[in-house]
């Protein structure tokens, strides 16, 4: 079955959890849609935020997605130093299933004792 923008999060954790220095420097917890409470930092959530199909007269050509990637760490500087790694593993990418990710934006802020670095992308998923 042809994947589509919806299974984003599937193709997010293959491409996050090849780099083994970014499984490495947080524990491998990288999740889809959210961490348990008691996740310890650093950790590594990210989430579909929209899909558009592109449709033409035989079908679904295919879909744009955008997504987010949230780092937490309990330090500033290995929040940055991990969202750089993220940056650099999904930014640009384009194989079989996924083309032209790009980062559209980037956010920081403070929550729960954690510094987050949130990094936003839009991709084609083929």
């Amino acid at each position: 079955m042809k994947k589509s923008g919806l299974s984003i999060n599937v193709k997010i954790s293959e491409l996050l959890k090849k780099d083994k220095d970014l499984v490495e420097r947080c524990n491998g917890d990288i999740y889809p849609l959210a961490a348990n409470q008691d996740t310890a930092f650093p950790f590594i959530v990210h989430y579909r935020n929209t899909v558009t199909p592109t449709y033409t007269k035989c079908g679904r050509a295919c879909d744009k997605v955008t997504f987010s990637v949230e780092i937490a760490a309990t330090k500033y500087i290995e929040s940055v130093e991990l969202a750089e790694m993220v940056r650099a593993d999904l930014e640009l990418v384009n194989d079989d299933t996924l083309s032209d990710v790009r980062l559209t934006s980037t956010t920081e802020f403070f929550s729960m004792d954690a510094f987050v670095q949130r990094l936003d992308f839009e991709a084609t998923i083929l």
